[in-house]
């Protein structure tokens, strides 16, 4: 069974941590206002980029 945390929050445009794309953002990297993230190299730093990603998810 999957729980939808903020199943509640899609009709005023809230995202689920489950709809991001981890797989396209971890291999060709994204930007923020701030700076440009190089895609994951290693198993570790996909790890401390997925930490980034939920942050950034988090902010909107």
């Amino acid at each position: 069974m999957i729980y939808i945390h903020d199943l509640d929050n899609y009709y005023v445009g809230n995202h689920n941590c489950l709809s991001i794309p981890f797989d396209d953002l971890l291999a060709n990297g994204f930007n923020t206002r701030q700076t440009d993230v190089r895609p994951a190299g290693s198993v570790n730093t996909a790890f401390q980029l997925v930490a980034v990603i939920f942050q950034l998810q988090s902010l909107q």
